[in-house]
């Protein structure tokens, strides 16, 4: 999904205006089927998958409720997993709504330059 829309992006058939800076504050923007970008500082990707929510990346305390009512707008799939891909503020204190909201967090995993795949373990 994500690698046909980076080839058309590429061959120029579709706008990349993705990955323009000046996104922030539109929601949840859709880039394949299940997958979302939440443009902000320490941008979000969202998974969808039989009825789960994945986040790569929370974004921050700041900007947490924003983004939760954001990916509420966009699936209302219970977040079960988050992935971080370091330590930064604005990568990984963005769960605290979707804890409060199911009594608990998700798994979190950490993610490893060294073998990214082997950090996958939903």
């Amino acid at each position: 999904m994500i690698a046909e829309y980076a080839e058309r992006v590429w061959r120029g058939e579709a706008d990349d205006s993705i990955v323009d800076p000046g996104m922030q504050g539109r929601g949840v923007l859709t880039v394949a089927g299940g997958v979302g970008w939440w443009p902000g500082f320490g941008n979000v990707i969202a998974f969808e998958t039989e009825g789960e929510l994945a986040l790569f990346d929370t974004s921050s305390p700041f900007s947490a409720k924003r983004l939760h009512e954001d990916v509420r707008a966009w699936t209302r799939a219970p977040l079960t997993t988050a992935f971080y891909s370091h330590g930064h503020i604005d990568h990984v204190f963005g769960t605290g709504p979707f804890e409060r909201r199911r009594g608990g967090g998700p798994r979190s995993t950490p993610t490893r330059r060294s073998s990214p795949a082997s950090s996958v373990t939903c």
